[in-house]
């Protein structure tokens, strides 16, 4: 089954306003490396990020809330400033939620704001990058080994609104497992809504942690 998080993002082929984009500067001559990221406007900026936020099944690349064009941002991997070469790598982006915590605009307290310019040890798209990670049934993150305990807290993955959020996700699966009638059709429902549906459900590598080692 699936073990849990980070999740590994399907990364597809970058879509072809981006490609149209980054052809017209090839043409002018110029290098990859300057070009700057303020230039990149909508409608190509927001096309971009809608494309992203599909391919990731409506959820953040990294703590899995779900996101749309207005409370996520488009989230380099690794970081432009260390990488330009990566800056319009369409492998290399994602879509990353604000990092809201618990206050009314209070953002930035996790994922890719919170990232900023640091790389991290395991990135939501290296391969079974999902094994360094465990859920507790209270919603905890918790990690096999030190790399994962570093990706942790350059991400911020247990401030207290994520932890809740997670906790409340948990709780809920649970609860629909007790009432049932057909345990193995809420089984079969569940891990679908949480591998192949779009969007896919909140929190899905959490809950498919809990349903593979906790039900």
């Amino acid at each position: 089954g699936v073990e849990s998080k980070v999740r590994t993002i399907p990364k597809g082929i970058e879509p072809n306003d981006l490609a149209r984009w980054k052809a017209s500067w090839v043409e002018q001559g110029t290098r990859v490396e300057d070009w700057g990221w303020e230039t990149f406007q909508n409608p190509e900026k927001s096309n971009l990020k809608e494309a992203l936020i599909t391919e990731q099944g409506g959820l953040c690349c990294y703590c899995e809330q779900s996101v749309s064009l207005t409370n996520s941002h488009l989230e380099h991997i690794q970081p432009q400033e260390r990488f330009p070469l990566l800056r319009f790598d369409y492998q290399n982006l994602c879509a990353s939620c604000n990092g809201t915590g618990a206050e009314e605009g209070d953002s930035g307290r996790h994922c890719g704001h919170r990232k900023g310019n640091r790389t991290l040890p395991i990135t939501p798209l290296v391969e079974n990058c999902a094994v360094y990670f465990q859920f507790s049934l209270d919603g905890h993150i918790l990690p096999e080994n030190s790399q994962a305990q570093q990706t942790i807290e350059v991400l911020g993955l247990e401030e207290a609104n994520l932890v809740r959020q997670r906790s409340q996700a948990i709780e809920a699966l649970r609860e629909a497992l007790e009432f049932a009638l057909d345990i193995d059709a809420e089984i079969a429902t569940i891990q679908r809504e949480c591998t192949a549906d779009t969007p896919l459900r909140e929190f899905s590598t959490a809950l498919l942690y809990v349903l593979n080692h906790s039900v």
